[in-house]
């Protein structure tokens, strides 16, 4: 929607301008939208304002003025595009403000043009929407004139803000103007979100983000097992997204290498601590022309970063760096999904992901082991296939040979006839599986070494 009007205050004084709004008892606010310079709130210093209802938030733009710009005619417009309200003076945008939810329907049918109102109360003292709005007691109305008010049904852009406000400077009213249309998108309209790549990974994968350029969106629902100081949730060789940030610090950030490590700030009331060992649903959503990162946790915005994040074409998920293994998450951690979008997905977008997320059944990853090129018969290693708890190995075969090696294994080792925890100096596998290994009851070797059983 967009709202205009033409306003000369004369005394550089000015007040209400458009409201579908009311005040309510006490500090609290009631309505759709309003386009405002209180009075006498901000007298000395004026302050241009455009104000929305949207669940419920009230985000606002603003825009100091000077008291200076009384006397003359000037004109001011707010104009809401579903993602971003911005307020223009003059024909020029000075003040936005994004915003993440509908625009709620207006409570009543009128605008107050000028006019501070009111409302009747019900019997639970809230404003009653079916009364006829009163001026309110000790309200101060608009001091001057306000002329060729108009409201749009759509987000006008900001070449056709331009040009009401040229046309207005020439004699001609907002409806006389004629609208500034293409079959291009314009430049000021907020980017459509549009899926660019998805995957998912069992181990730190190089992957193609595709390309994103200006304002996109992150989404990742991993398992992270902590594996260092610091954990990467994807990152290239400029910068990475952190699950922890450098020198376990217990908290969501992000690295620009080289540069500078950077921590998210929790909003009110949520927080963005590290979560491991469970699964998490992430997103981060990148504003580049705000400059600015927001952290959704679990389909719940939790965090916020100054900066916006840059990853496109080539990165690795679960880890950072193209080439060298830095901040990988542990073995046994799994990404079940990811996916980059073109643009900034809306709080209602993120929250159906998050609903919608593949199922996980949170617990202990078990990989199955490879047999290759391990003997069949004879060795005692006769089990159809090996399990290894979350810190795991590569093939069987490395185990195998690790094991008579002396080399201790990463986790326990589970096979048919087999159950095998040690340490570095256990006596060599080879010497329990002679001729009689499949009887051995604990009589032979030294079992201070380590611990073997058939």
């Amino acid at each position: 929607m967009t709202a205009s009007a033409w306003i000369n205050s004369s005394d550089g004084f000015f007040g209400p301008i458009i409201r579908n709004w009311v005040q309510e008892l006490g500090d609290g606010r009631f309505g759709q939208f309003m386009i405002d310079i209180p009075f006498p709130d901000d007298a000395a210093s004026p302050l241009a304002l455009g104000r929305l209802s949207v669940g419920p938030n009230e985000p606002v733009a603003s825009h100091p003025i000077s008291t200076s710009d009384g006397g003359a005619w000037h004109h001011i417009a707010m104009s809401a595009n579903g993602r971003t309200i911005t307020l223009y003076w003059d024909g020029e945008a000075v003040a936005a403000s994004d915003y993440l939810n509908n625009i709620n329907d207006p409570s009543f049918s009128w605008l107050a043009i000028g006019a501070d109102v009111a409302l009747d109360v019900d019997a639970d003292d809230n404003p009653d929407v079916s009364s006829e709005p009163m001026m309110r007691d000790g309200s101060y109305p608009f001091r001057g004139s306000i002329d060729d008010v108009a409201i749009w049904s759509r987000s006008l852009s900001g070449p056709e803000i331009a040009a009401v406000y040229a046309g207005g400077n020439a004699g001609n009213n907002a409806a006389s103007v004629d609208p500034v249309l293409s079959a291009e998108p314009h430049p000021d309209a907020p980017k459509p979100v549009t899926l660019v790549a998805e995957g998912s990974a069992s181990e730190p994968t190089v992957v193609d983000f595709g390309a994103l350029d200006g304002d996109a969106s992150y989404v990742f629902y991993f398992t992270a097992i902590k594996g260092g100081a610091s954990t990467a949730i994807a990152g290239d060789n400029a910068f990475a997204i952190k699950l922890d940030q450098w020198n376990e610090q217990g908290l969501f950030g992000t690295t620009q290498f080289g540069v500078a490590d950077n921590l998210f700030a929790a909003v009110d009331g949520q927080s963005v601590a590290s979560i491991f060992d469970t699964s998490v649903h992430t997103v981060f959503v990148s504003d580049s022309a705000a400059g600015e990162t927001h952290l959704y946790i679990n389909g719940v915005l939790s965090g916020t970063w100054g900066g916006s994040i840059p990853p496109s074409g080539q990165v690795k998920v679960m880890g950072a760096r193209l080439e060298q293994a830095i901040d990988h998450m542990a073995a046994g951690s799994t990404m079940h999904a990811w996916a980059t979008y073109s643009g900034k997905l809306s709080a209602g977008e993120i929250q159906s992901l998050y609903a919608n997320r593949p199922e996980v059944v949170d617990g202990p990853t078990v990989a199955i082991l490879s047999l290759d090129g391990v003997p069949a018969t004879g060795s005692g290693l006769d089990g159809r296939y090996w399990q290894a708890e979350p810190k795991g190995v590569g093939t069987l075969a490395d185990v195998g040979q690790g094991i008579f090696d002396n080399a201790r294994p990463v986790g326990v080792f589970t096979a048919t006839g087999l159950n095998y925890q040690g340490s570095t100096d256990i006596t060599p596998v080879r010497e329990w599986l002679g001729a009689d290994g499949d009887s051995y009851v604990g009589g032979e070797g030294d079992m201070n070494d380590g611990l073997l059983s058939f």
